[in-house]
């Protein structure tokens, strides 16, 4: 089955279903819980949940996720606003959950 859609900022994607099963994502998202109460207090952890964000969008994608990145550079003036790369790989998985729970 393929998960498919159009994110937040316009963003057409087709995603087999596969890879949101995929062990190593299942293991990067177990990662992101550890960052849930991310704050000032904990600088350190900022780091370590955007390169879990960068692994999630690796595995996602076949192509690492080039074409979403090109996406948002060419809708922000070339610059690629980790909050709507984030915004946009949240709605994927939103999408996936609710596909699976129909």
């Amino acid at each position: 089955m393929i998960i498919s859609g159009v994110t937040p900022s316009g963003f057409k994607y087709a995603i087999p279903e596969e890879r949101f099963s995929d062990w190593r994502t299942i293991k990067a998202l177990s990662k992101l819980a550890e960052y849930e109460d991310m704050s000032e207090d904990n600088p350190e952890d900022i780091p370590r949940f955007i390169n879990t964000m960068g692994k999630i969008e690796e595995l996602l994608f076949k192509d690492g996720g080039e074409k979403l990145e090109k996406h948002i550079l060419k809708e922000h003036d070339g610059y690629i606003a980790p909050q709507v790369l984030f915004q946009d790989l949240i709605a994927i998985f939103k999408a996936h959950k609710q596909t699976k729970n129909s």
